[in-house]
């Protein structure tokens, strides 16, 4: 047996197994996107056990010049430089979770920055982009997943029941959601409304929210310099 390199592709695609192993792994990735975009909502919307999603933000959006880039592997916004990786205060600082999706699926990039006049999108299929377009949207970003792992079967095998895969969605959305409740949430499933909390002010209205549970209470404590809540 010859040692050989690997193409391109399926070092792409290893990548990608190694990122995102179900769909709810890609959701928690593309929403942390949206948080460090400073989106104040971010709705999601899946289908087939999340082998649809869709990631609709607000946030600062991606420059037209950037779309491609953002679907290549090890491309961020949020280090540049080795000390950055030991004051870290963002998700995703890898800038491996689109160029793993767009290697496993359909993927469509939309975004549109404040200070531009156009929205703009950029089409991966399974890897091979396509040229950016204009496209229509309002400020934020829209990222749109379909046919997830179809070119890794091997992948797909793994893949619970379309509830259980929704279900660690779910978790993930109500998760993130708790972390943060100055952003508004929504999830929607095959169409249905699943989940929808409203931005609170106050860190403990989420939590009942989430938590479903009204009776929660907030306390704190101080010990010479030392605040716990």
């Amino acid at each position: 047996m010859s040692i050989q390199k690997l193409s391109q592709d399926v070092v792409n695609q290893i990548s990608a197994g190694e990122v995102v192993e179900r769909p709810a792994h890609l959701v928690k990735e593309l929403v942390e996107n949206c948080i460090d975009a400073s989106s104040t909502l971010i709705h999601v919307e899946v289908a087939a056990g999340g082998r649809f999603i869709r990631v609709m933000d607000d946030g600062t959006g991606i420059k037209k010049e950037e779309l491609e880039l953002a679907l290549t592997r090890h491309a961020t916004s949020k280090i540049s430089k080795t000390d950055d990786l030991w004051a870290l205060n963002t998700f995703g600082f890898r800038g491996e979770a689109l160029a793993s999706a767009a290697a496993v699926s359909q993927l469509t990039l939309i975004s549109k920055q404040k200070d531009e006049k156009e929205a703009y999108q950029i089409h991966s299929r399974f890897g091979q982009l396509t040229e950016i377009n204009l496209a229509h949207r309002n400020l934020g970003t829209e990222i749109k997943i379909e046919e997830l792992f179809e070119n890794v079967p091997a992948r797909l095998k793994f893949l619970k029941s379309d509830a259980a895969e929704f279900s660690q969605i779910k978790n993930a959305i109500k998760a993130m959601a708790l972390a943060n409740p100055q952003i508004e949430f929504k999830l929607t499933n095959a169409g249905k409304l699943e989940l929808f909390y409203a931005r609170k002010n106050q860190h403990i209205d989420r939590i009942r929210e989430v938590l479903e549970n009204p009776k929660m209470f907030e306390n704190e404590n101080q010990r010479e310099s030392y605040v716990t809540k």
